[in-house]
């Protein structure tokens, strides 16, 4: 992202909320009481408080794994944006079952 001239440029994560099955107990257990988790419809906008702590949890659970697992294996912040891109596009490889992917 462009800031302008004589600013440094920034960059933009953007987490989209998918389960990977590692979650917490109480995420998956929410998940299997309401199949639409963690895709709900945003017309009710009156969430319960199981329903909020849900969402917070995957959250929470989901930028813990991209941040502290990695958070000393890269020397600065554009070195780490870097790294993730790389994972990205190896996971999605073989997650599409690519040639050449482990699947």
């Amino acid at each position: 992202m462009d800031y302008g001239p004589g600013e440094q440029p920034g960059q933009i994560v953007y987490l989209k909320s998918s389960l990977s099955g590692r979650e917490p107990h109480d995420v998956l257990a929410y998940r299997a009481e309401h199949p639409q988790f963690p895709h709900e419809p945003t017309r009710d906008q009156f969430f319960d408080e199981r329903q909020f702590e849900s969402y917070r949890a995957l959250g929470y659970f989901i930028a813990s794994q991209l941040f502290d697992a990695n958070a000393t294996d890269v020397p600065d912040i554009a070195a780490w944006f870097e790294a993730r891109r790389h994972e990205a596009r190896r996971t999605s490889s073989v997650e599409a079952g690519a040639p050449g992917s482990s699947r």
